[in-house]
């Protein structure tokens, strides 16, 4: 594979929710590789942007109507527990799910680095057959669930499986 596929000079990518978290460590990523940032967030961020949008992103009518703007296609990453500050301040909610799987396959949560590390492969050239996709990061805890390897009721909930 070339280095090229992974280089990302010239280029701009959308960060939805960069000011920490998850979509500071993507940010901090891509902003190495050479990446110019469009950032959407409440919060003010404390890197170099080309764009910072201050918007409310639990208004989701906000949300939807600067993503209309858009005419290119949105990768995301349905991530597992992570542990960033939101998680942290929910952390009997977020970080406490699938905390059984982890402890028996002997993992911790997922650092948002991971998770930026994902974001920032979909966004390359690397990943240009991947397009338009909502990748399910979470170390193959929804998989197993459905496997029937770890059980888990409440994946099968979601998914619908029968109990």
């Amino acid at each position: 594979m070339s280095k090229e596929l992974l280089s990302f000079n010239n280029k701009t990518a959308l960060i939805i929710g960069g000011a920490t978290g998850m979509g500071a460590a993507t940010a901090k990523l891509l902003t190495d590789l050479g990446t110019d940032l469009i950032v959407l967030d409440v919060a003010e961020v404390d890197y170099p942007v080309k764009k910072f949008l201050k918007i409310d992103l639990r208004d989701k009518a906000a949300v939807d109507a600067v993503l209309e703007q858009l005419d290119e296609p949105i990768d995301a990453i349905l991530p597992g527990p992570t542990d960033t500050p939101l998680a942290r301040a929910n952390a009997d909610i977020w970080l406490s799910f699938a905390q059984d799987y982890r402890k028996s396959v002997g993992v911790e949560c997922l650092a948002p680095e991971q998770m930026a590390s994902v974001m920032v492969f979909l966004a390359s050239d690397a990943a240009s057959g991947i397009n338009g996709i909502s990748l399910l990061v979470d170390q193959g805890h929804v998989s197993s669930a459905v496997a029937g390897t770890h059980p888990e009721p409440a994946i099968n909930m979601m998914l619908g499986v029968p109990q």
